[in-house]
């Protein structure tokens, strides 16, 4: 592996990394919305797509994404935070 290679492969490792980080916080929060908002929709299936990398990783940890799997894990990752963003703002200041 060439010396470009190597730093394409360590800044891929590093960004897939942060973004399951980022996937494991998100997962439980978006388990808090109530079930019968209209978000919920939303939720499953952006839920379900963290969950599926976080598991896949979890198993083989030493598994590196493909660039293709790292911007999906990414749009979802900004989903996940756009739902939770516009979920927070619904919610009605107790008295």
């Amino acid at each position: 592996m060439n010396g470009k290679s190597k730093i394409a492969s360590a800044k891929g490792r590093y960004e897939q990394d942060k973004l399951l980080r980022q996937a494991r916080l998100l997962i439980p929060r978006l388990e808090k919305l109530v079930p019968d908002t209209r978000w919920q929709h939303l939720v499953s299936g952006t839920r379900g797509a963290l969950l599926r990398f976080t598991a896949a990783t979890q198993s083989n940890p030493k598994q590196t994404l493909s660039a293709e799997e790292i911007r999906i894990l990414a749009r979802a990752v900004a989903h996940a935070y756009e739902i939770l963003e516009k979920a927070a703002s619904e919610i009605e200041p107790s008295p």
